[in-house]
């Protein structure tokens, strides 16, 4: 289903300045057979947190559905940038959807978003990510390092978070990415 909203208003919040509502108004179907879900107003509101998420709010003004925000460095067109996902799709052909990348990504978002030094070390991965994976591709030894990255922080990391120790596996994943950043970066 196909539907334009026109934006009415936008304001930000009045206690929060990253936080934007928009208030829309001339919501018309355009095409398809879904049709527009009951617990949503035809003119929803829209709540941005910057950077954050985006929420569709019903029309008690309570989230509908949550939208996460997503970093460049953290979608799937720029994995390339990731030297997890390297070590397990492109070193060891594994699916980007594996049991592994989704246990690592539920930390990240789960755990680590929610914690300060989570957030830290996920703004440092931002930056860390795309140099250590440029620097492990010119290496003649690619695969044994990612290899090595896969059976000593990847494996290790995921069993830890599989028995609910969500802190030693950042502090497991930190300890590589110091040696990583000593390395290659």
């Amino acid at each position: 289903m196909n539907t334009n909203l026109i934006l009415l208003l936008q304001q930000k919040d009045k206690d929060d300045s990253n936080i934007w509502i928009l208030k829309t108004t001339g919501a018309k179907k355009i095409t398809g057979d879904v049709e527009w879900p009951d617990a949503l107003p035809k003119n929803p509101t829209i709540k941005i947190t910057r950077g954050v998420s985006v929420e569709l709010l019903n029309a008690k003004g309570e989230k509908f559905v949550k939208m996460n925000y997503v970093s460049p460095t953290e979608s799937d067109d720029d994995d390339m940038y990731c030297f997890i996902t390297t070590a397990c799709v492109t070193e060891r052909k594994m699916a980007d959807q594996c049991d592994e990348l989704n246990t690592l990504r539920s930390l990240r978002e789960n755990y680590m978003r929610n914690t300060q030094q989570g957030k830290e070390l996920l703004k440092e991965y931002d930056v860390l990510g795309p140099s250590v994976v440029t620097a492990i591709a010119a290496c003649e030894n690619r695969s044994d390092i990612y290899d090595y990255l896969y059976q000593h922080m990847i494996m290790p990391s995921v069993a830890m978070i599989k028995k609910g120790n969500y802190q030693e596996a950042v502090d497991w994943y930190h300890g590589f990415t110091v040696k990583l950043k000593e390395n290659y970066s």
